[in-house]
């Protein structure tokens, strides 16, 4: 069965809907025909932030109650509630590390308590609800080893932002052991990290502070050009939480626990920074390896083999593809293109294989 089938007429929350990663959620499931609900603290302030670019606020089914705090138990039951969700996706979360350091209160309420209540509610709800809860490859203790990390390997994080991830995890691992493990409790968690793609235009992330940079005709600055990351594609991650609700919802049993979600095919800061300038065909980057923010990794990388043997999850192209496709996507946008008429026709074709 493909992925339209399984969500066309369903109904869906996402939760962190007017994220990046949550508004091409939105999108995407829309163009399945699901039937989409969402809760997010509040709107980008970009104007050029995926969100708007496609028109996420008009895809909801539930647009007076979308914006929320997850941390709320309270507003986030009163959308469920609302809502009735056949499937839940838990993207709500402070996403960047950077801001992780100027307010590490915030990351770690955020990041753990929307996760408690994400998984509260799964467990006191009164009807069954197919839900991944998305976290991150830096919730893994980083030992900054060759060998990628397997799903069972010990948690950890040595910055405010790798910690609440890493504690977000065991919160989930936590509500599994305890309450969901019987054959009917379909949850899961979905580990990632390093997406990109277009619309993306979050603060201290390679990827938009390239594309920031480079077309406005500049040169892009970098701190640590030797780091290596799991880079992945915003589509092909969130195919993969796709396909892992779609696997819960017909065998819970076989399918709960947590997945690791990376294209296998690694680059360096320095590599990714140089592809971008490629596609775009101008630009230049600079190293400046005293322009640091806090303690960052110089490797991390995990493992999607699980994922591949077992969900058949796989990436729809290169990773110099899909950085390709990236650039076009941004260069398009600076141009003044209908970003949502590219877009849907973009995912449609993505969509046809899956």
């Amino acid at each position: 069965m493909s992925l339209t089938q399984v969500f066309r007429g369903k109904r869906v929350l996402v939760t962190g809907h007017t994220g990046f990663k949550g508004s091409w959620l939105v999108f995407m499931l829309r163009q399945m025909g699901a039937e989409v609900a969402g809760l997010s603290i509040s709107e980008p302030e970009n104007d050029l932030h995926a969100y708007y670019a496609l028109k996420v606020s008009s895809h909801l089914v539930n647009p007076a109650s979308a914006i929320g705090d997850v941390r709320s138990i309270e507003t986030y039951r009163e959308v469920i509630d609302e809502t009735r969700p056949d499937f839940l996706f838990h993207l709500a979360a402070q996403a960047i590390v950077s801001v992780s350091y100027r307010d590490p209160l915030d990351t770690v309420t955020t990041n753990v308590i929307g996760v408690a209540n994400a998984c509260e509610l799964v467990r006191t709800s009164d009807s069954a609800v197919t839900s991944v809860i998305v976290t991150s490859d830096k919730c893994y203790k980083n030992k900054e080893r060759l060998e990628p990390y397997g799903e069972d390997e010990e948690m950890g994080g040595d910055d405010p932002y790798s910690a609440s991830k890493g504690a977000a995890e065991l919160i989930y691992h936590s509500y599994q052991t305890s309450y969901f493990n019987s054959a009917d409790a379909a949850i899961a968690s979905g580990r990632a990290g390093n997406v990109f793609g277009g619309g993306d235009w979050s603060p201290n992330r390679l990827v938009p502070d390239c594309m920031r940079d480079l077309l406005n005709g500049g040169s892009v600055t970098i701190r640590m050009p030797e780091a290596v990351r799991p880079w992945t594609y915003v589509l092909d991650i969130l195919v993969g939480y796709m396909q892992l609700a779609a696997a819960l919802d017909t065998d819970a049993g076989r399918y709960r626990g947590s997945w690791n979600f990376a294209s296998g095919e690694t680059r360096t800061v320095q590599e990714i920074c140089d592809s971008m300038v490629a596609a775009l065909g101008r630009g230049s980057v600079i190293v400046d390896a005293k322009a640091t923010f806090g303690k960052e990794a110089g490797l991390l990388l995990i493992d999607p083999a699980k994922a591949n043997e077992r969900l058949g999850w796989r990436t729809s192209q290169s990773l110099n593809q899909s950085l390709k496709d990236t650039a076009e996507w941004y260069d398009r946008q600076a141009k003044g293109e209908d970003m949502f008429a590219y877009s849907a026709g973009y995912v449609a074709n993505l969509l046809k294989d899956i």
